[in-house]
């Protein structure tokens, strides 16, 4: 499962619609109201595209976060995705245009672009498109949970 994850990471390198800013100044940060914490699900692109409406200037270094993506449980990922579902309408209805870019797990751009880099690794790309659609079931079951538990609970 590890080379799958980092196959598809390697994919969205220079993807906006993917990839986040991970430092803010903290008078931009303080200005855009900090994160929110009633979300769980992309709560860092959220960060991220409330920086970029406000105006400000997204800068780029040269160095990369290195994900360490060896022992990832696969049980353990769903369980992640599930949970994130729990607050997904949320980030779905604050950024909708971003959500429908982010859900659309196949036919993603950057999949396109590194057709090639995909294509030499057919396996490793196969179980990245597995894990992706597996990850989206449980995220939507996440989403599915939570608005059946809120109409139970206004009942």
């Amino acid at each position: 499962m590890g080379k799958c994850r980092a196959l598809e990471r390697s994919c969205y390198i220079g993807d906006e619609s993917i990839e986040c800013a991970r430092f803010y100044r903290s008078n931009v940060y303080k200005k855009i109201g900090y994160h929110d914490d009633t979300l769980v699900f992309s709560e860092d692109k959220d960060v991220d595209l409330r920086v970029r409406e406000a105006g400000y200037k997204i800068g780029r270094i040269k160095s990369f976060i290195i994900h360490h993506e060896g022992k990832n449980k696969l049980f353990n990922q769903l369980k992640k995705r599930f949970y994130y579902g729990t607050t997904g309408e949320r980030y779905v209805k604050k950024h909708p245009k971003a959500a429908f870019r982010q859900a659309n797990v196949l036919f993603r751009p950057a999949y396109l672009r590194n057709s090639k880099l995909l294509a030499k690794h057919p396996i490793f790309t196969f179980g990245m498109i597995i894990l992706r659609i597996t990850e989206l079931t449980a995220f939507a079951t996440g989403m599915i949970y939570t608005r059946l538990l809120s109409k139970k609970l206004k009942a």
